[in-house]
């Protein structure tokens, strides 16, 4: 919601400009981005993975993840369940935190965390920041619902999980299983944005 207000003094008029802000909210340029395929190393495997290579799902969830962060780890189960629910949905994580500042974020500690939480999703090293950069991430977790058109793909939400990192049970809004469900119904989710909790992601 945006209001004016007209402010006299000394015959001068000032607009202040007053914008309240919801948690629940859109970015204006994250509204209907449109991205390119990009080409991510899956840790696990150390081959390439592309936006491409899932053609057959009808969306794409990449998971900007830290293996150092508390909100991201509290969230993998929750993450691995929802990659199990979907059949036509391909979920990913990607890590794009330089391990020079965290050594717990290198190439070989994510392979190991992959077995040690054995992941159900690829786990893609991005520490050129490529992908952050492509989907102005920043944060881990945030995640996004990316929807092929063509060769491109529409983001048509971008932010958080649901409502409670700490406490699953007490999760009230599950703000990315709405939003996938509703483009599973081949509509545009009520919300595009709503802001992640959770660790910022150290930029190069």
């Amino acid at each position: 919601m945006i209001t004016l207000f007209a402010i006299q003094s000394d015959k001068v008029i000032r607009l202040v400009l007053v914008v309240a802000m919801h948690l629940v909210c859109i970015r204006p340029s994250q509204a209907q981005t449109v991205v390119e395929n990009i080409t991510l190393t899956d840790v696990a495997v150390k081959r390439g993975v592309s936006f491409s290579d899932f053609q057959g799902k009808k969306a794409i969830v990449p998971v900007f993840f830290c293996n150092g962060c508390p909100y991201s780890t509290i969230y993998i189960d929750r993450l691995k369940n929802m990659a199990d629910s979907y059949e036509d949905v391909q979920f990913l994580l990607i890590n794009a935190s330089p391990y020079l500042f965290n050594p717990e974020e290198s190439i070989e500690n994510m392979a190991k965390f992959t077995l040690d939480y054995q992941l159900n999703m690829p786990y893609l090293e991005d520490k050129q920041q490529i992908a952050l950069k492509l989907l102005n991430a920043l944060k881990c977790p945030e995640a996004f619902i990316l929807v092929p058109d063509g060769s491109i793909y529409k983001v048509v939400y971008h932010g958080a999980i649901d409502d409670n990192p700490q406490v699953v049970n007490d999760v009230k809004e599950y703000y990315l299983k709405a939003a996938l469900d509703q483009v599973l119904s081949d509509n545009v989710p009520a919300e595009a944005y709503v802001r992640p909790a959770g660790c910022v992601i150290k930029k190069k």
